[in-house]
Order: C-alpha cells, then sequence, then structure tokens
C-alpha cells in the first residue's frame, strides 16, 4: 500500500498493512530548514519547503499546507505574535463587542497574503508529493473561531447570558463563522488538500452542557460540514468522550482525541466506520526515551482497534518534541508483528 491507499483504507473500513502516520509537524519544519523559527513563521511560503525537507529525514505518511493553526484569525483583524519556541499567541483580538461580530461581510481568506499563501503551499505539495502523501489543510472551526476573534470569556459568557442577548447575536455570528471557515475549507480542498482538519477546541465537556453541545455546536458543525464538502477530520481539543454518539451521523471521517479521551472509550462511542487519530501521551513525546515511545505506541496500536492514523494529540507536535521521539513513533508504526495489523470488519 502507498500512503494515499492506507489513509483510504483507515477511513474507508478495509484492511491496512500498518496505520498511516501523519504527526502533526508544522514548526518542525523550520527545524529541518535550519531557520529560526520566528523567521519561518513569519514567511508563510517557507512551510512548503518545511514539509518537503521533513520528508527527506521521516517516513511521513502525510504533509501540512499550513504554518500555524491560528492564521484564520488575522483575515479578521486579529494581531498575532510571532516566537522562537513555540505557534503564535493573539496579542490583539478582532474585537470584544459580539454585535459587532454578528454584522457586516465576511472576510475573503484567500485574499489575505498569509493565508493565500497557505494555498499556493497545497498547490505546490500538490505538484512535488501528490498521489503520494496526503496533502492536509486545516481550518478553526466555527465553534472555536468566535471564541479566539472575541476572547473565550466573552463567548461563553454570551452562551450561557442572557437568553434574550443570545438570540440577538449568536445566531448571526454563528452564520458569519459557518460562511468563513466551510468557505476556506472549501478553498483548501480545490487547492489540492486531500483532507482538512476542523479545529475544535470549544466542543469540549470542560466548556459546554450537551444543552450548549446540541442547541448550537452540533448545529453549527452539521451546516459547516455540508458546505465544506470534501473529507473532513474534526481535531477535538477538549475532553469530549459524551458528544461523540451525536457527532458519528456528520460527514467526518476522522476524529483526532485530547489527551483526555482514551481510543478504546472513543471506539465504544463512534462504533465501527470512523478513523480515529490517536498518539502517546505528549508527557511521553517530550520526555520519553526512544524506546519508551516505540513502546507505548505498540500498545497503543495493539489496543485501538480498527481505523486507527498515528498522528498527535492536541493542534500540532510541540517545539520540544526530538526527532527520537519521532523515530520510535516510526519504528511502531512499521512493525511486522501480526497482531499490531489493523483490521476491519
Amino acid at each position: 500500500m502507498n500512503c494515499i491507499e492506507r489513509f483510504r483504507a483507515a477511513m474507508d473500513g478495509m484492511v491496512v498493512d500498518r496505520p498511516p502516520v501523519m504527526p502533526i509537524l508544522l514548526m518542525q519544519g523550520a527545524r529541518a530548514l535550519g531557520v529560526p523559527l520566528s523567521e519561518y513563521l513569519k514567511k508563510p511560503s517557507l512551510a512548503s519547503d518545511g514539509q518537503l525537507a521533513l520528508l527527506e529525514r521521516f517516513p511521513l505518511d502525510a504533509v501540512f499546507c499550513y504554518p500555524h493553526t491560528v492564521q484564520d484569525l488575522l483575515a479578521w483583524g486579529s494581531v498575532l505574535e510571532i516566537h522562537d519556541d513555540q505557534p503564535p499567541s493573539i496579542v490583539r483580538r478582532a474585537t470584544r463587542l459580539p454585535q459587532r461580530l454578528a454584522k457586516g461581510p465576511v472576510p475573503d481568506p484567500c485574499t489575505h497574503d498569509y493565508l493565500a499563501a497557505t494555498l499556493e503551499n497545497a498547490r505546490r505539495l500538490r505538484k512535488s508529493v501528490g498521489g503520494k502523501q496526503l496533502i492536509v489543510g486545516a481550518v478553526l472551526g466555527p465553534l472555536s473561531l468566535p471564541s479566539l476573534l472575541l476572547g473565550p470569556r466573552v463567548f461563553l459568557g454570551l452562551l450561557r447570558g442572557d437568553p434574550a442577548a443570545r438570540a440577538r447575536t449568536v445566531p448571526g455570528i454563528m452564520e458569519r463563522m459557518i460562511e468563513f471557515s466551510s468557505g476556506w475549507a472549501r478553498a483548501q480542498l480545490e487547492a489540492g488538500c486531500d483532507l482538512v482538519l476542523v479545529m475544535e477546541a470549544m466542543m469540549s465537556t470542560l466548556l459546554l452542557d450537551e444543552h450548549a453541545f446540541l442547541s448550537c455546536a452540533h448545529p453549527a458543525l452539521r451546516s459547516f460540514c455540508s458546505r465544506s464538502g470534501g473529507t473532513l477530520a474534526l481535531q477535538l481539543l477538549g475532553p469530549s468522550l459524551t458528544f461523540l454518539p451525536h457527532l458519528r451521523a456528520l460527514p467526518i471521517s476522522a476524529f483526532a482525541l485530547a489527551e483526555e479521551d482514551s481510543i478504546d472509550s472513543a471506539r465504544r462511542a463512534l462504533g465501527a466506520g470512523k478513523a480515529l487519530l490517536g498518539a502517546p501521551a505528549t508527557s511521553t513525546l517530550v520526555g520519553g526515551s526512544q524506546a519508551e515511545v516505540e513502546e507505548e505506541t505498540r500498545r497503543l496500536i495493539a489496543s485501538a482497534g480498527p481505523g486507527l492514523i498515528l498522528g498527535s494529540r492536541g493542534p500540532e507536535l510541540p517545539w520540544k518534541v526530538p526527532e527520537t521521539a519521532l523515530d520510535g513513533l516510526f519504528r511502531a508504526a512499521q512493525a511486522r508483528d501480526p497482531q499490531l495489523v489493523v483490521t476491519f470488519p
């Protein structure tokens, strides 16, 4: 099987020779090119060079066209600070006023220089490795986007506060978020991505009760999926196990789980026919030896059941993860132990 066949098998219920491996390596592209991370992130066109350089070092099944996961905020006027040892952080939000976010034109992500570079990265990767490696894009999900634009406290206060104020603003906000996120997903798919990761930090039981999830989050995600088309994976960045049964009917091919949710519990909640993205604990990847990473990965493969994709816990692999940890991940995935081959009913 080649990389593309392996992913399709994992997401379609067929037998695979080994789990696909797609750790979300974004910042690591700077290290592969030998340039400072701040320089790398300030010039988004370097992301495709970084991914191709990483392919020379690791047997990756997937490459990523985007430089970092909060770039979507730039189209709305948010200001980000670039660092040399971690992802960008927000230093000025687009607005603090929900009523402003509920009205006005939706920005076109394709016309923003930074985001346009992501589309060009996808086209370049398609020419270089299309059909051999999976090309992955990303969007901030329709629930997480307003939280990051307004600030989590403001947005959660809106969802939990006065029903009249919520009725005046939330429908308009969500419609604009869905329009932006689904349009941005379509643009990346059209530029050459095989899969788009939908980042949803807000879709967590720590932040939403089941009523808020069913009344706001689930309808927004359903509308987003119907407008986006293409192959989607949902990146859940907080514990979400009790929400998974409600999500299994949506056209989402794979689910990346938060650190708190176990693979076997998620499989029971989702049933067969959905791929799960899993990885060793971040603490093991950052501080464990290569042998420890390999051992934990082998246990994960053995216990995961059908449809495992080895990915990352969280939106991307931390800067401090050493290359030896990645070597352990790949060694475990490539083991030919028959007990570790993932099969499908």
